[in-house]
């Protein structure tokens, strides 16, 4: 290129310089995955219905499939909220807000075994590591609930076997 000419010639088969992505924000990333995510259903769709129309049978067969994905998807939030009440349970009696559990990016499938149950083991582990981190987010200690008795109770009390004059006399043999 010469000195004199004020655009430059770019080179498409060039790789790319690397994208600065570090001033992007969560919400940033959340309008790209949406319209990626509308891209992709838009193509899907194209190649679905390719220009022909449809069958009565493909036309039932395929609102039945979107039924089931709603209905998987119904139940799969249905299961997802039942793991995240148990965990809540679990951790309720040692933590003064179980939310506080997922406050340093631990999520529910962290707790579940292989097989997709709440792990107590590892939902105990995970409350111990929170607190040793954070030990004022420790439940309160409770009231002690002993068999303690004020001198106003109702609960009758039953006398002593011996009497306070029985102390000062002589023990006899």
């Amino acid at each position: 290129m010469t000195d004199d000419t004020a655009t430059d010639i770019v080179d498409l088969n060039a790789p790319e310089a690397a994208d600065d992505l570090s001033d992007l924000t969560a919400d940033d990333y959340q309008a790209a995955a949406e319209i990626l995510a509308l891209e992709a259903a838009q193509a899907q769709e194209t190649a679905e219905d390719d220009g022909r129309a449809l069958s009565p049978r493909d036309q039932r067969y395929r609102q039945r499939l979107r039924d089931a994905e709603a209905e998987n998807d119904r139940l799969r939030g249905l299961v997802d909220a039942m793991q995240a009440d148990e965990v809540a349970r679990l951790a309720a009696a040692k933590l003064a807000d179980p939310g506080d559990l997922f406050r340093d990016g631990l999520t529910v499938a962290d707790l579940c075994d292989d097989g997709g149950r709440v792990d107590p083991a590892r939902v105990d582990g995970a409350i111990t590591e929170v607190l040793q981190q954070h030990p004022h987010w420790a439940a309160p200690v409770a009231a002690y609930r002993g068999p303690l008795h004020s001198g106003a109770t109702p609960i009758p009390l039953e006398p002593p076997s011996k009497k306070f004059a029985d102390a000062f006399t002589p023990a006899s043999e």
